[in-house]
């Protein structure tokens, strides 16, 4: 009887151990609804023995259809003789419908010199339009329609008051929405392309751009400004293509060569740093926002001769 409790208590602490050497790997989101006007988390949370020299990849290269907002990791925390990781990124999503969030997947060696991989699942995410989540919300019901019948209650005096109240609601709605599509139009012609993009690169800072993640935002941000400009300017869509997309239909453009290599350069180099632990010298982030500025002024139109259907793309 004594051996066998002996024999129990030791595979006990075996089992323990077992446990507390354990690495442990998951990926989830806050939320698997939203609309393209929100912005979701995907975090990636991992648990490693303080033995075990492991940390989580950057896997932004891999995230496809979303826009990478902002991303970060958070301080490790110690929990005993475990250490707590996380890497997290805000993203969104340009077009409703059903996003595909990878697998991740990590290897390491333990202490014993055996491998080990572990291996996340893949998370469905969609976004809707934030038309149609208000019009759920606010959609009819079938009560709603049969409390109509009470009008044939009330009397033809109140009637036609509710008919009059309603006829000026109307009008006054199309009014008002007439005038502001008409302003909005006119805001969206008095600021051309070029305009937009060069008062963007005059906000940008590049002082510290040496560290990782000031580097990456740098780099980002340079990226979404220059494609947006190339978007508007030549009615090319560069935003959601990669860089080899961009380059296999960039001579459909009708820009200059040596303008297009520019163009390239500037993206190859964002997205370098962007993917990679690389980072920028002051002095080169300074060098790639001047570049971008001489692009932009030697291919823009200027606004006086400006016209709706100077789209540049065959």
């Amino acid at each position: 009887m004594m051996k066998n409790f002996i024999f129990t208590f030791i595979m006990l602490l075996l089992a323990i151990q077992i446990v507390r050497a354990e690495v442990i790997f998951d990926t989830h989101v806050d939320k698997a609804l939203a609309t393209t006007s929100e912005e979701i988390i995907f975090t990636l949370n991992l648990t490693r023995p303080e033995s075990i020299n492991l940390s989580i990849p950057d896997i932004g290269d891999k995230i496809e259809g979303f826009r990478i907002v902002d991303f970060g990791e958070n301080k490790p925390e110690k929990i005993e003789d475990h250490v707590r990781l996380q890497r997290w990124y805000k993203l969104n999503a340009d077009v409703s419908g059903v996003y595909i969030l990878p697998s991740v997947e990590i290897g390491y060696t333990d202490k014993n010199g055996k491998n080990h991989t572990i291996k996340s699942s893949e998370i469905f995410v969609e976004f809707e339009s934030p038309y149609s989540k208000e019009k759920k919300e606010k959609g009819a019901t079938p009560k709603d329609i049969r409390d109509i019948k009470d009008l044939d209650r009330m009397s033809s005096s109140l009637i036609l008051l509710f008919v009059i109240i309603l006829v000026c609601l109307i009008l006054g709605a199309g009014v008002w929405f007439f005038i502001k599509r008409k302003n909005r139009k006119t805001a969206m012609i008095s600021i051309p392309p070029h305009e937009k993009a060069l008062n963007e690169l005059a906000g940008m800072k590049m002082n510290d751009l040496e560290t990782r993640e000031k580097s990456r935002m740098f780099s980002f941000k340079l990226s979404s400004v220059i494609r947006d400009y190339v978007e508007g300017r030549f009615n090319f869509p560069a935003t959601d293509r990669t860089i080899e997309e961009i380059n296999k239909q960039i001579n459909n453009v009708q820009m200059e060569q040596e303008r297009k290599k520019i163009f390239l350069e500037i993206l190859q180099k964002t997205d370098f740093i962007k993917f990679t632990d690389s980072v920028l010298s002051n002095d080169s982030g300074k060098e790639l926002v001047e570049n971008s500025r001489k692009f932009i002024e030697q291919t823009m139109i200027a606004t006086k001769t400006r016209s709706s259907d100077e789209g540049d793309l065959i």
